[in-house]
């Protein structure tokens, strides 16, 4: 019963972790064009 359940939970986890590394990234990206702009501006 329990391992049923955490079968079924096993995808959600691994999409997570594929995800997380694309969404930091993009997250990164944008706070450092966002610092590079301002620095322009100066």
């Amino acid at each position: 019963m329990v391992t049923e359940n955490l079968f079924s939970f096993l995808p959600i986890v691994t999409l997570f972790f594929s995800l997380a590394p694309v969404v930091f990234l993009v997250w990164f990206l944008l706070k450092f064009l966002k610092i590079q702009k301002e620095r322009n501006e100066f």
